[in-house]
């Protein structure tokens, strides 16, 4: 996550940050909040009600031996999408029931396209464990970032030295995981931007949308 972070440089003296053009989904939002009080989902509830501990002893695997990458600590891909897709549960088995009517029906359009879907949203990978664990202490126990708490290379990250680089922050109103009102609370930690230069979005009724986008204003 570190170096994850270390592509955005806030110091209040360096112009470089200016210039970069990052688009992150979904935990960036997270990182920014500074409390799960914000709009806090069954992520957030279940990360902040068990101790780092719980996960590195039920969520992290060893990768087997045949596979590349043997022996390295992983949060497992399977897990994952196991989790993600328990949350709607319902809904990913109507869209299977419902791929299965099209394909009766000879609606191929229809069905290509759940096809599509699903063929991305199951496409997963294993995550570093050290990666992994990180993540769930600094953004979603400690809050490292908006706290003031979270260094890079001893170095520490002040969100409100931004200047220049425009915010624009995007959310779905029945997102399960980045509740409403996180991503808008990035615009908290900036206060040096503009009107023009941050703006944050809710999208009604929208579930999949959630994104933090850092784009430059000029070159």
């Amino acid at each position: 996550m570190h170096t994850l972070i270390e592509r955005i440089v806030l110091t209040p003296d360096e112009t470089s940050p200016n210039r970069l053009a990052i688009e992150l989904y979904g935990d960036l939002a997270t990182i920014m909040n500074l409390a799960s009080s914000t709009g806090p989902t069954r992520v957030d509830e279940l990360v902040t009600s068990r101790p780092l501990d719980w996960f590195e002893h039920n969520v992290i695997g060893t990768v087997p031996l045949r596979y590349p990458g043997a022996l390295r600590r992983v949060y497992p891909g399977f897990l994952q999408i196991a989790g993600f897709m328990s949350m709607n549960l319902d809904r990913h088995v109507n869209a299977y029931v419902k791929l299965f009517d099209n394909l009766i029906q000879g609606d191929s359009e229809s069905a290509a396209a759940t096809r599509a879907f699903y063929d991305e949203y199951l496409t997963v990978m294993d995550l570093p464990a050290e990666f992994y664990l990180q993540t769930v202490h600094e953004v979603f126990q400690e809050h490292s970032l908006p706290r003031g708490q979270l260094k890079t290379q001893g170095c520490p990250i002040d969100p409100s030295a931004i200047q220049r680089t425009a915010l624009l922050t995007i959310e779905g109103e029945n997102d399960d995981i980045c509740g409403v009102g996180q991503t808008e609370a990035a615009h908290e930690r900036v206060p040096m931007l503009a009107g023009r230069q941050a703006s944050p979005s809710c999208a009604a009724r929208c579930r999949p949308l959630r994104s933090v986008q850092w784009t430059p204003l000029d070159g």
